[in-house]
């Protein structure tokens, strides 16, 4: 019970052990022994693990990375509700089931090595595929550490749905890059290709062109020198 003392106005958390003392015949007690022990700082103690275990709750609750435990014999006892969402379960389903049923990409030794890593090294983290309750999976992060007064193992898992899409998406968009780089570039080497093809075209041109001139020439020419005689010359 708690006791608060008038002058300075503090409460003091008792607790009362009583033993009541009857004379013989008499159904009325005659005398009250009380212990009283002094737990006002026990009790500020629980009142501030309590406050503590409230805060936690609240923050897994809230948490956007799925939470969960699994005791010692490999089933889940206990998650948030965001892990009950990315699975689809409702948390008496998944209480129901192991890590093995919900894991998508491995096989139970695999799931089974990873347990006996954590028991061993006290944690692990790693990537994983789950499957979700209608059938379809999801990539995820798990980061999980070993309680050892209980043997549980807690667990965070934080969705790479989102993650994964963009780095895909950024992947492709590079992807698009390089290639537009590259049709760019043989762009630009084709068109120096055709500027220096009409370049050669027109020295080709000019050439003939002048080899037809000396050629007009040569027989304007020859058809001069045919025509002069010399005197005396009969052929």
């Amino acid at each position: 019970m708690g006791v608060t003392q008038p002058r300075t106005e503090t409460t003091r958390w008792l607790v009362v052990d009583a033993f009541a003392h009857f004379e013989e015949g008499d159904p009325t007690p005659a005398r009250v022994h009380a212990v009283l022990t002094d737990v006002t700082e026990a009790r500020a103690t629980e009142l501030a693990l309590r406050a503590k275990v409230e805060e936690y709750d609240a923050l897994v609750s809230a948490s956007l990375d799925g939470y969960n435990v699994v005791d010692p014999s490999g089933r889940f006892v206990d998650a948030n509700p965001r892990f009950c969402k990315l699975l689809g379960l409702s948390l008496a389903e998944l209480r129901t089931k192991s890590p093995r049923d919900v894991d998508a990409g491995r096989s139970e030794a695999d799931v089974r090595g990873v347990m006996e890593q954590v028991a061993s090294r006290g944690w692990a983290r790693f990537e994983v595929r789950h499957r979700r309750a209608d059938g379809s999976t999801f990539d995820s992060e798990v980061s999980c550490w070993l309680v050892p007064s209980s043997g549980k193992m807690v667990s965070f898992v934080r969705d790479l749905s989102e993650r994964n899409a963009t780095t895909e998406a950024l992947r492709k968009s590079d992807e698009q890059l390089r290639q537009s780089q590259k049709m760019e570039a043989i762009g630009r080497l084709a068109g120096g290709v055709a500027h220096d093809f009409n370049n050669l075209l027109t020295v080709i041109n000019v050439t003939a062109d002048v080899a037809a001139s000396v050629r007009d020439a040569i027989e304007i020419f020859s058809a001069e020198v045919r025509d002069v005689k010399l005197p005396g010359d009969d052929r």
